[in-house]
Parts: structure tokens; sequence; C-alpha cells
């Protein structure tokens, strides 16, 4: 069983106006809502190519409760026993980190959110004696120095950061002038960067 960690679930509200007028009130010809968050993301991608797997995370609430609707119709587990919790707070985060430590003793591998995140759990892992990737594999997102430069270097999903702001900034302004966007889904590629950080269940480095 393959389990992504999403430490901030989100609903994408996702509208479109044909007709945007600055100023006035406009109508939506379409609306949408999708379940979000790196790793929900992650684990949708993953049922969509056939892999079975459970999204752990921390929801509450009517947004909390749709969250789960919407995984569910999607075919993904969420299992809410398994939730978890981090707080990046530098007075609440070694609690959380520590709480996080003893419920993944049970899994083989762990999916984060950042490369900041996913750093920070190894840190608190090899604190408690559990090894990267001996005992558990640690995977983050978006490619940064801090996991390159980590060891065991951490396995990630590359993104061109700069070309989504750059193109995100030419949209806004493009709105702004009353310009039609040429592109309404904008999807950018990102990569698997397979580093020193995961391995196979139970193989021994």
């Amino acid at each position: 069983m393959i389990y992504t960690v999403t430490f901030n679930p989100s609903l994408d509200y996702i509208v479109r106006v044909d007709d945007l007028k600055l100023g006035e009130v406009n109508r939506v010809s379409y609306e949408n809502i999708l379940p979000g968050g790196k790793g929900i993301n992650v684990s949708i991608v993953l049922k969509n190519l056939g892999h079975d797997n459970c999204a752990l995370g921390f929801t509450a609430g009517f947004t909390g409760a749709e969250i789960e609707h919407r995984l569910a119709e999607a075919g993904i587990d969420f299992h809410e026993e398994d939730s978890v919790v981090y707080s990046p707070f530098e007075e609440e985060r070694e609690q959380s980190l520590a709480k996080i430590c003893g419920q993944l003793r049970h899994y083989t591998a762990v999916f984060c959110v950042s490369d900041l995140y996913a750093v920070q759990l190894m840190g608190a892992l090899y604190d408690r004696g559990i090894r990267v990737p001996e005992d558990i594999s640690v995977a983050g997102f978006d490619d940064t120095l801090l996991g390159r430069s980590h060891r065991p270097a951490l396995t990630t999903v590359r993104q061109d950061v700069e070309e989504k702001g750059v193109l995100a900034v030419k949209v806004i302004i493009g709105l702004l002038k009353g310009e039609e966007p040429k592109e309404r889904d904008i999807r950018l590629p990102i990569h698997l960067v397979p580093r020193g950080s995961t391995a196979s269940p139970g193989k021994k480095l």
C-alpha cells in the first residue's frame, strides 16, 4: 500500500467567468470543487494510474467532510484514525513530529508535501533510531537545495517554480488588461527524482 501525507489539505474552488468586468458583479459560467494539496494530488494521480493508495492528513469541519467525500468518489481511502497533524510553529513542531514518527512506524514509505517538511521529518526519525531508507522511505516535493544537500539525499518531485510564477503573473496582467487567457488549463511538467531516501520495503542498504 502507498501512503501520501498532506499536512494542509484543501478544497480547490474553480470558477470560470466568460466576460470578466473589473469593479462589477460578475456571474460565473462554470464551477467545480476538487480536493487539493500536494499529497492528495499525488494520490489522485496514482489512482488514475491504477495504484491503490491511502491519503493521510488532518481534516475538520465541513471542509474536511467534503475533502473526504471527494476522495471517496475518486476511490481513494482516507483513514481518519491514521490522520497526522504537523505544526510548522517552533513551539509545537517537536510535539507534532514525535506523534507523526510514532504513527509512521507501521508504514514503509511516506510522501511529504515539500522538501522542507520531508527533511524535518527525516531528522526526527533519525533522532528516534528510525533509519531512512532502511526502515522507512521518505519523499518530498519541489527539488530544493535543502533536499539535495541532505544525507541521504531526498527523493523528490521536481517542479519549475520560477516558470510557474512567471506564467501566473502573465495571466493576471492579461486579465487586468481585459485580455482573454489563451489557455484556461495550464499544466507544467513535473519529474520524479529518485535519490537515497527511498528503497524497496525491507531492503538493507
